[in-house]
Formats: structure tokens, C-alpha cells, sequence
């Protein structure tokens, strides 16, 4: 029972990371309000050595 709350609670977060995360994509790709720092997920990516996906 525990498991399931906690696996609802993990996803959940994810779900507020990522829309957060495309919020200020779409914000500064708009308008270039916010200035390009780096985000959470190509942190992320240069952490697991992985080359950011660009699309």
C-alpha cells in the first residue's frame, strides 16, 4: 500500500518538474523574458553524459 503512495507521489513530482520545466521553455523561447540558464534536465543530462536532445 505504502509503495503505491510513494510511486503516485515520485510521478507526481515529475509531472510538476516537467510542466514547470516546459512553462519556462515556452516563456522564454516566446518573449527571451527569462535569460537561458541552464535547466533542470540538461543538468541532468550533462551529469549522465548524455548530449541534450534537440528538437
Amino acid at each position: 500500500m505504502a509503495n503505491k503512495k510513494m510511486m503516485a507521489v515520485f510521478l507526481l513530482c515529475i509531472l510538476v518538474v516537467a510542466a514547470f520545466e516546459i512553462s519556462i521553455v515556452a516563456a522564454g523561447e516566446e518573449g527571451n523574458v527569462i535569460p537561458r540558464k541552464k535547466s533542470l534536465f540538461s543538468k541532468i543530462y550533462d551529469k549522465l553524459h548524455i548530449d541534450m536532445p534537440n528538437n
